[in-house]
């Protein structure tokens, strides 16, 4: 239920950097029907009844209206960058629902089909679209300081600067007026 958390919040926090949506539903009553029609002998009416019970239990005790879990609402209003996902073979969250999320999305968005049900594992393909999508969106190259694009000596030798200079700042300094705290006096550049 994380993508469709996300897909529910979406639309109201543009300080998200990305989402990767792996199998949301599009409606949690068209959902329940789904599954009840293909895992359940029990006929329509008996399933519309028990999710009013359902319903009117969780409103009574949490405050919560079941029928608003409709991320189908939400993403007309999003424009978060988002990477959807669903397995071809999902008998839990049929495909269609992601395909209906993706069509409606406002935002930048792009979608994956894969080999496999709600339960399997991804394949490689999709965890590394994932990645790819992060590093883009999230603008990993800006991110990086100095110290993740040095090699492993040079990262030695950052690494002992940095103890010097923590050594130096911590040490007692006979000029250093009362109050003053130690590396005002002991500015080492790297």
């Amino acid at each position: 239920m994380g993508a469709v958390t996300a897909l529910l919040h979406g639309d109201r926090d543009p300080s998200i950097a990305g989402m990767v949506l792996d199998s949301p539903f599009s409606n949690l009553r068209t959902l329940c029907d789904e599954l009840a029609a293909d895992h359940s002998k029990v006929p329509k009416f008996l399933v519309g009844a028990a999710m009013s019970f359902v319903k009117k239990t969780i409103q009574k005790k949490a405050g919560f209206d079941l029928n608003k879990l409709t991320p189908i609402t939400h993403v007309k209003e999003c424009f978060i960058p988002a990477l959807f996902a669903t397995g071809e073979h999902d008998n839990f969250i049929k495909p269609h629902h992601t395909d209906e999320l993706y069509k409606a999305y406002a935002g930048d968005k792009n979608i994956i089909k894969f080999e496999g049900d709600h339960n399997s594992s991804r394949p490689d393909f999709f965890n590394n679209s994932a990645v790819i999508f992060f590093i883009n969106t999230l603008q990993v190259h800006l991110l990086l300081t100095e110290e993740t694009k040095m090699s492993a000596e040079e990262k030695k030798v950052f690494h002992n600067q940095m103890l010097r200079r923590r050594e130096s700042q911590n040490k007692p300094n006979e000029n250093r007026k009362e109050g003053e705290p130690a590396s005002a006096q002991n500015h080492i550049r790297i």
